[in-house]
């Protein structure tokens, strides 16, 4: 019996760049991802190129230009629809909307009530093609596992904050690298002797890891954990001189093995630490970044960090913890950069705030395991990583590269055991790019686009001013969120906070809910069915009524007929309750006499 042709049967999309040439010519580019998916059941990674991609977007056609206010949508038979690249669409969007040949931005051309669909993106786009065509084909992402170690302080050549280890990690293979002067100063002479004596440590403490109690539950029947057996390790150790050949090494590996993301944890540092070692000794971040196989023209690097402050409704500066910051890598690549613990925040937001997010208490919460840790240096309190970091740095370097490469396993295990990055980040994110993620806005208009496109509808282009006139005489968008007072609640059901009066009850309560999301905004326009389109008149204002009582009102609205009488009190100066049986005792007075 012959057997059967391996043939290809589709192609699943796993990230889509978008970039610009830098030669100066007008291209621009797609670098794509791929895994084809073959007849027998394997599959195999790609990465290609598509140049100048040709998408569209659309304008109102002469005849329908009679409105003055941007619409939400409008339906396809009223608009022209223009094919550009993505490089082009400012100068074609402002000859088709008749603005001449100016050099403005999207944002403030789409302050025109007659563009449409600029805001999709042109990877968003692709995308979103690859999984119309082939919807069933959705496997795991491949994830490897990115972590450097730094100087505590200066010794020999080896400068503080300078990169003196960083290990690459991806299922079976570990890739770690090691500054010379880090291991010379402890007397280790030789790289060959520097190897044998690392690849002896990752023997004793991998192969025998040790493990916690909260392990040995989680793993009933299992005393001993060896990472070298169980994951097939195998160890590939690489000296170098500088921090930038460090840094340039383990993105090699990466090129080399093309995973679909490289993660770490707390990716600022790590990033910020690679590019000051590579731009300190010249490299070019685009050469190191990008694939090898794409041409030099088309290399390009960026990193663009997530917001440190936020500002609230009410104007208030808001710090944002590390874990709640999304950094973006924009480079054409085989992989995507990803910060985990971003990532393992956003897909938690519902549940709360953890108490940690420190690798160490996050790998003993799901997996019962923690960091490596060596009894030669127990006499260091637990508090003081830093001096712990300095104490091994200085007098067990080989043991340290050990701990550098177990932060990279551990991290992969996590995933296995959550599958955050390999699985819940791709369906959650959907067709929209992985540094929009973190923006619940953007994804949903994303999604919006292809909601509008199946219904013979496009979406409106969002611009720099969204209000107008009008819009600023309406009730203002500021000063709508409020906390009730604890002290008005009278039930005492507070947690019992208190160990010697366990009685008493604290204002502090678990229970809570927040009325304007779970009702408010969504509830409301719902039931009302409100949007431009529905919408032929908006509030300005009511005699009689201020903008405090008018704010009540709306917040009570959704309250329906719990919120009865005082929205009529307020609103249609009806009488109290007390008024009216003031009214009704006085009546009865006036029958009797």
């Amino acid at each position: 019996m012959e057997a059967t042709e391996r043939k290809p049967i589709g192609t699943e999309c796993k990230h889509v760049i978008y970039g610009r040439a830098v030669d100066g010519s007008p291209d621009d580019i797609l670098f794509v991802k791929e895994r084809i998916h073959y007849n027998d059941g394997t599959v195999e990674n790609n990465t290609r190129l598509v140049r100048n991609f040709i998408r569209s977007f659309s304008v109102t056609r002469e005849g329908n230009r009679n409105h003055k206010q941007k619409k939400e949508w409008e339906r396809l038979d009223k608009v022209m629809k223009v094919n550009c690249t993505q490089r082009e669409m400012n100068r074609r969007a402002m000859r088709a909307l008749g603005m001449g040949n100016g050099m403005l931005g999207m944002k403030q051309i789409a302050r025109s009530p007659y563009l449409y669909g600029t805001d999709i993106s042109s990877a968003c786009l692709l995308k979103q093609k690859y999984m119309k065509a082939y919807p069933n084909l959705n496997t795991d992402s491949t994830v490897a596992a990115f972590d450097l170690e730094t100087a505590m302080e200066n010794r020999g050549s080896i400068k503080t904050d300078e990169p003196i280890l960083g290990a690459i990690t991806f299922k079976e293979r570990v890739h770690l690298v090691i500054r010379r002067e880090f291991f010379r100063l402890k007397g280790i002479a030789t790289d060959v002797e520097g190897e044998a004596l690392v690849r002896a440590a990752f023997q004793k403490y991998l192969g025998d890891l040790p493990v916690t109690d909260e392990w040995r539950e989680k793993n009933p029947g299992k005393e001993k954990l060896d990472l070298i057996e169980e994951r097939k390790l195998n160890l590939r150790v690489v000296f170098v001189d500088t921090p930038g050949q460090l840094c340039a090494s383990c993105i090699e590996a990466a090129h080399e093995w093309k995973p679909d993301f490289l993660i770490a944890w707390n990716m600022k540092f790590d990033l910020e630490k690679t590019v000051i070692a590579l731009e300190n000794e010249g490299y070019n971040l685009a050469d190191i970044f990008a694939d090898p196989s794409v041409p030099p023209e088309y290399r390009f690097f960026d990193i663009r960090w997530g917001q440190s402050v936020k500002f609230t409704a009410d104007g208030d500066r808001h710090s944002l913890a590390s874990e709640e910051q999304w950094h973006s890598v924009i480079a054409p690549s085989s992989f995507y950069w990803i910060d985990a613990m971003a990532v393992y925040h956003r897909l938690r937001m519902a549940g709360g705030k953890q108490h940690s997010y420190k690798l160490d208490f996050i790998l003993n919460k799901h997996l019962g395991l923690r960091k490596l840790d060596f009894s030669f240096a127990d006499h260091i309190p637990e508090h003081d990583k830093g001096q712990w970091h300095i104490f091994m740095q200085k007098n067990y370097p080989v043991e340290y590269s050990i701990y550098n490469i177990f932060d990279d396993i551990g991290l992969e295990l996590l995933d296995e055991k959550n599958t955050d990055v390999s699985r819940l980040l791709s369906a959650q994110c959907g067709y929209s790019e992985y540094r929009h993620f973190a923006s619940q806005t953007r994804r949903t208009w994303d999604d919006f686009h292809f909601f509008c496109e199946e219904r013979g509808l496009i979406e409106c282009a969002t611009s720099d001013k969204m209000m107008d006139e009008l819009d600023e005489k309406t009730c203002s968008l500021d000063g709508w969120i409020a906390t009730l007072p604890s002290h008005l609640i009278l039930e005492e059901d507070g947690v019992q906070l208190i160990e010697e009066t366990p009685g008493v009850h604290s204002l502090a309560r678990t229970e809570v809910a927040d009325l304007d999301v779970t009702a408010t905004y969504p509830t409301e326009q719902i039931a009302a069915n409100i949007s431009k389109e529905t919408t032929t008149k908006e509030l300005i204002s009511i005699d009689g009524i201020d903008d405090k009582d008018r704010r009540a009102i709306g917040i009570n609205f959704s309250g329906g007929s719990n919120n009865a009488i005082e929205i009529c009190v307020s609103l249609y100066k009806a009488p109290t309750p007390n008024q009216l049986l003031a009214a009704f005792e006085e009546e009865l007075s006036r029958e009797a006499a």
